[in-house]
């Protein structure tokens, strides 16, 4: 990985535990039942797909590693979440919330897949 994609995935990184750790003020108004979910699978879903398309799809147990990756991803929601149940901000833990977090890496990487893959035969076919 080139240091350019590895700073953007740990901005990231520190932007989601910014946001999913910041003190609630308890009145947001929710447009819709379960409203910040799309925002869940979006973060966890552009997280994962911008380190999966960085790998070299030709690599040796290239999907495992990216599995991996989005497994790892989920782990990091996961923990998020906790966090906010422990840490004395006025957060609390959901599941639904981890739910859409593992979805969205998950999708992430499957779309990261497929493009990289599509990428090559495209490649291949042009030759």
């Amino acid at each position: 990985m080139q240091k350019n994609e590895l700073i953007k995935v740990i901005g990231a990184l520190l932007l989601i535990a910014f946001v999913s750790l910041w003190p609630s003020s308890g009145d947001g108004i929710e447009i819709f039942p379960n409203a910040d979910k799309p925002g869940h699978f979006l973060m966890y879903f552009f997280l994962c797909f911008l380190l999966v398309r960085t790998r070299n799809p030709k690599a040796k147990n290239y999907f495992k590693s990216s599995m991996f990756i989005a497994a790892g991803f989920s782990l990091y929601g996961l923990i998020m979440e906790i966090l906010q149940e422990a840490m004395p901000f006025g957060r609390t833990f959901e599941w639904a919330d981890a739910v859409a977090n593992t979805i969205g890496a998950f999708s992430g990487m499957l779309l990261a897949a497929v493009f990289k893959k599509c990428k090559i035969n495209t490649r291949r076919q042009t030759l």
